[in-house]
């Protein structure tokens, strides 16, 4: 009857769509699915470590389960709940905890949407450009900017 095995994945490939090949105890590379969460599709990279599962004892037939060894910049869950949805290559991530959510990542953020609706404070920091802004708060004279020049936003100072 066969065990689970610890293997390592031979080359890169998408969970549920693409057969991974292992090898494991310097065996030939064993042909395996990995097993992956509905709805979520990952690029596992050939540094990751697998659990090699036979279904029925069956090693024509295996799952694997993939695990990051090198975690990279990635925080760690610390409270009890707490989600992290991390690219352990890139350090980019999604933390959701009891402060709220943190998504971190060192490129461009892109939102493609319909519209984006924002209900709460908005604070930006660093640059920030538009070609148009609604808002539901006129925004008046009381409204002003470090260094302005007047316009139609102040009175000049």
């Amino acid at each position: 009857m066969s065990e689970i095995k610890i293997a390592t994945l031979n080359k890169s490939c998408v969970t549920q769509t693409e057969e991974a090949q292992a090898s494991y105890l310097g065996n030939d590379a064993q042909d395996c699915r990995l097993f992956g969460t509905y709805g979520l599709l990952v690029k596992v990279p050939k540094s990751a470590r697998l659990l090699l599962l036979p279904i029925n004892g069956n090693e024509s037939s295996m799952y694997a389960m993939a695990e990051m060894l090198e975690r990279g910049a990635v925080p760690e869950p610390t409270a009890d709940g707490e989600v992290i949805l991390a690219n352990y290559v890139t350090g980019d991530y999604v933390q959701l905890n009891d402060a709220g959510m943190t998504l971190f990542t060192k490129g461009v953020l892109n939102i493609e949407a319909k519209s984006v609706n924002i209900k709460g404070a908005v604070k930006v920091e660093g640059g920030f450009s538009t070609d148009k802004i609604e808002s539901s708060t006129p925004i008046n004279d009381a409204h002003v900017h470090t260094g302005d020049s007047g316009g139609t936003t102040g009175t000049p100072r």
